[in-house]
């Protein structure tokens, strides 16, 4: 646990037997930094991180939260009529400042879109209070952390909500009581109804009772495009797309429900790690007629950067990202039966350059739109197909190309991640997704390869057999490089059968080259 002026953090370690566990641990702050209201002075903020880690030292899972540390009293004034108190902040009496805070937002998915900028108002205002009305809403818990930061106390009337204040404590407890109680078997009654947030280190997605995806929130903004749908699993059946209509959310198992028109369901595992938000289809009924899954699209506020392939839009601040975390879940939308994705043009990169000759301009071609430019920001996307069928469909020039069928579950099983983190964060994110959920991480040289130095160097492309490898290797060395790689070294594809006037002892060849090229501190790709 770190301070907030730099002292060194404090640690407490416990060992975890199988099973059910309950760990109790004490720290001692010496001198603590103490949080004030607004106006009293200043509003030091301690973080708190609880990690689960393997005995490896493998992280599983991480929590973090972030607290003022001050001591609040009310106290009877002396000789004063009726039920005054006064309010003491670590012993020195505060006068509070304030105003109501109503609903800033009837929906309550979009409080975040309102809330946090009246919060900064009455801080800059001088207010050191907001009561949140009891007949209105009760807060998100970003909001609450906001009110941390501010100096802003906040009073929840609820508990004691149209209750003549009781000064015996007798009495005030009873009162509240019997008002929690109430509050709680409504919760308890309307869980279907309930929204849920799913917390990362650094952001959180919150899923709406409609099974929307309602905010995406992280430096105290909400980065979801207000004014856009954004469901967070579309089914097709029959060959038309459906919102989700409902969620119901199980927090012990966590397991979220999404109810579609006709009766269709998909139960999704939802888990939040430290750098991500994983979310797999565990069952979709009638299983058999759900034809696609589409996650989201999900839209964004974010239009400054768009990486369309990796699935990342972000600005000079914040990265928002989705990631296809197995091979049957494909970045992008579902817009063709093939799934070859559509072909476009990049501004970043067109392929044709003034100082080039004509015969060299030949243009650039893309594909993937995992992540893509929309007027109100991005969209970012993944879909999965139910491929247990035989199907006939127009692909690669052939109007009737059998699609044979693919037993792998249909849409069960299809699993993405989510995470908002700080723009410069991102490619570390991505790495630490990957590791996470047992991705491949390849290495060059003991480096991440998104990230090592001997990644982007230049490499000759020369098609090479077992009878001239020799020459090939003293080609890249003549011009200084360390890499060779064969365009074409393939008869067939799909079964991958090596050429044989290039390789007569198909692999045992291929190996013969690679280990003659790495005997000269030279590598080999191919294509």
């Amino acid at each position: 646990m770190p301070g907030p002026t730099g002292d060194a953090a404090k640690t407490v370690a416990a060992n975890l037997a199988e099973g059910g566990n309950t760990v109790e641990a004490e720290l001692d702050i010496g001198g603590p930094a103490l949080w004030w209201p607004n106006g009293q002075g200043q509003q030091p903020l301690y973080e708190l991180q609880a990690q689960l880690q393997m005995a490896s030292g493998e992280i599983l899972d991480s929590r973090k939260t972030q607290f003022g540390i001050r001591k609040i009293r009310w106290e009877g004034e002396a000789g004063s009529a009726g039920d005054r108190m006064k309010l003491l902040v670590n012993g020195r009496a505060v006068r509070q400042m304030g105003s109501d805070l109503l609903p800033p937002y009837m929906l309550f998915g979009r409080i975040l879109q309102r809330g946090p900028r009246f919060m900064r108002l009455a801080k800059a205002a001088g207010m050191n209070t907001l009561r949140l009305w009891g007949g209105g809403v009760i807060l998100l818990d970003e909001m609450y952390d906001l009110a941390d930061e501010l100096g802003i106390m906040l009073i929840s009337e609820f508990p004691m909500a149209n209750f003549r204040p009781q000064t015996n404590p007798e009495n005030r407890m009873r009162t509240a009581i019997v008002v929690l109680a109430i509050f709680a078997v409504a919760m308890t009654c309307s869980t279907a109804g309930a929204s849920v947030s799913l917390k990362t280190a650094t952001a959180a997605f919150r899923v709406d009772e409609k099974g929307s995806l309602a905010a995406i929130t992280g430096n105290s903004r909400n980065y979801l495009a207000p004014g856009q749908p954004s469901p967070l699993l579309q089914v097709r059946i029959s060959g038309k797309w459906l919102p989700p209509e409902s969620a119901a959310w199980d927090a012990k198992t966590g397991r979220l429900t999404l109810r579609y028109a006709g009766g269709a369901t998909i139960a999704i595992k939802a888990a939040a790690k430290k750098s991500h938000v994983a979310l797999e289809v565990l069952d979709a009924q009638p299983r058999e007629a759900v034809e696609l899954v589409w996650w989201g699209p999900y839209p964004t506020t974010i239009g400054d950067i768009i990486g369309e392939v990796v699935g990342v839009a972000r600005d000079h601040k914040f990265a928002i990202g989705i990631q296809a975390l197995n091979a049957k879940t494909l970045g992008g939308a579902p817009g063709s039966e093939n799934d070859i994705g559509i072909d476009y043009a990049t501004h970043d990169d067109p392929g044709r350059y003034a100082d080039f000759p004509p015969e060299l301009n030949k243009g650039s071609g893309y594909r993937g739109n995992t992540a893509w430019p929309t007027a109100f920001g991005s969209v970012l996307q993944a879909f999965c197909r139910n491929r247990s069928r035989d199907r006939v469909i127009s692909n690669w020039g052939h109007e009737r190309y059998l699609a044979p069928a693919f037993h792998d579950g249909g849409v069960v099983g299809s699993k993405i991640a989510l995470f908002g983190c700080p723009a410069a964060q991102a490619l570390a994110t991505l790495g630490e997704i990957e590791v996470a959920e047992g991705l491949p991480h390849p290495m060059l040289d003991g480096v991440w390869g998104k990230i090592a130095p001997r990644a982007n160097e230049s490499y000759l492309i020369v098609d090479f057999g077992e009878h001239n490898v020799e020459q090939a290797i003293a080609m890249a060395q003549a011009a200084g490089l360390r890499y060779l790689y064969h365009s074409s070294p393939f008869e067939t594809w799909g079964h991958f059968k090596l050429k044989s006037n290039l390789f007569p002892n198909g692999w045992d060849s291929l190996r013969t080259c690679v280990e003659k090229a790495r005997q000269a501190g030279v590598r080999v790709g191919v294509h």
